[in-house]
């Protein structure tokens, strides 16, 4: 069984004697297996090693409970390799995103406690501005106050296509 997994080439051999029969007798209908659910397993240790071994193949045709759930794999199977991509370089985005945020502090820190309004380096201008009270529009107020007047001053304005990613939250067991 080869496969892709978050960047990594993998090749575990198959031990499920069903499935290996059923191969034997049609190999041409295994030539795409998206959707098909694997049971794992860790084989004994050989020369130091734990080597991996696809101990079941089931089809969701072969099991009820998961044929009657649609999957996500067989309907997006082109979009596999590019999620596991989009994820790894979510986590690192946040990672540098909180990095550089708390820089940002501690640089604010240290421009408030030395009095200084702007720093100058080879690579940054850095200007600080003191916190103060400004007055804002709310829009949203005056819409459902005043919908006719808000509605004369809206005209619209042709977006170009674009698409919105975000990183779904995953409840842990």
């Amino acid at each position: 069984m080869k496969f892709t997994y978050f960047g990594s080439n993998y090749d575990f051999p198959i031990t499920d004697p069903v499935f290996l029969e059923q191969f034997k007798k049609s190999p041409e209908k295994y030539t795409d297996l998206n959707g098909v659910y694997l049971v794992l397993s860790l084989g004994m240790e050989f020369e130091g090693f734990h080597f991996k071994l696809v101990a079941t193949v089931m089809f969701p045709s072969d099991c009820p409970s998961l044929s009657d759930k649609p999957s996500l794999i067989d309907k997006s199977h082109w979009f596999q390799e590019i999620e596991q991509e989009m994820l790894r370089l979510i986590e690192s985005k946040n990672e540098i995103e909180e990095r550089i945020n708390a820089l940002r502090i501690k640089i604010k820190e240290q421009m408030e406690s030395h009095g200084e309004e702007q720093v100058k380096s080879q690579y940054f201008t850095i200007n600080y501005t003191p916190a103060k009270t400004v007055t804002q529009f709310d829009s949203k107020t005056f819409r459902l106050e005043n919908a006719e007047l808000y509605s004369q001053y809206c005209l619209p304005k042709q977006k170009e296509a674009s698409i919105v990613v975000r990183k779904n939250k995953i409840e842990e067991s």
